[in-house]
Order: C-alpha cells, then structure tokens, then sequence
C-alpha cells in the first residue's frame, strides 16, 4: 500500500529481502536544515518533522497515543 501511495515513489520492493524499503527521511535534505521532501510536499499539511530530542516525552507519548487511536479505531485507513 505505501509503494503505490507514496507519490514521491520512495518505497521500493526489494526482491532481495523480499520487504519493503523505506524512506531514509531525505537524509540529505536533513542534513542540510531543510524537511523532508513529503513535509515540504504535503498540500494539506498534515505532515510534519521533528527529531527524537527535539520533542518532549510528553509530546512523544501523546502523539504515539494519536496514533494507536486512530489505528483501532479505523484500521486500515
């Protein structure tokens, strides 16, 4: 599903590993101060990147709490 809805095509099947491989986050783009690619891209606005440390705990935990919502209550969107 992430291959064909990424629009960056950034998932790729690896035969090799038979699994998907992953974005790396634009390791160079952050390297360089800038957001990812699909951050900038994203017309609605609904991405957003921030680095481990940068966050607080209780930011951490409450988006992870966003997420596990959403997931059981409407899985598979």
């Amino acid at each position: 599903a992430c291959i064909i809805a990424c629009p960056w095509n950034i998932p790729q099947w690896d035969e090799a590993s038979g699994k998907v491989i992953k974005c790396d986050f634009c390791r160079d783009r952050i390297d360089a101060g800038k957001n990812p690619a699909c951050v900038t891209g994203c017309c609605a606005h609904a991405l957003d990147f921030v680095r481990p440390n940068e966050a607080s705990r209780e930011q951490r935990t409450s988006w992870g709490a966003k997420i596990l919502k959403h997931q059981i209550e409407e899985p598979g969107l």
